[in-house]
């Protein structure tokens, strides 16, 4: 079965509810309850939902930007502790068998 590019792409890392760092994202205005619009108030309506998207766009890429930064640091950050684990550890076995 062939997976759609969606699926493909890498997903984005998103933060949690009351992270400091979580983008602002404006409200969803997209209600339309069927009245016909002027071609004015169609060109505004869509105006508005292309700021909308751009704004959930950029959200979401700062979002991934602040949890992969996190990621790497905490990554970063074990991998010294094991290494300094390993450091003591070794130590530890040489003055042991001396």
């Amino acid at each position: 079965m062939a997976r759609s590019t969606q699926e493909k792409e890498e997903r984005k890392v998103a933060l949690g509810l009351g992270d400091p760092e979580q983008a602002y994202q404006l409200p969803d205005l997209s209600f339309n309850d069927g009245f016909p619009l002027s071609d004015e108030e169609q060109e505004e309506w869509d105006k508005n939902r292309d700021e909308e998207q751009a704004s959930r766009d950029a959200a979401a890429e700062h979002e991934d930007k602040v949890g992969r930064d996190r990621a790497d640091k905490a990554l970063k950050a074990a991998e010294a502790e094991a290494k300094k684990t390993e450091k003591a550890e070794t130590k530890a076995a040489t003055t042991t068998s001396s």
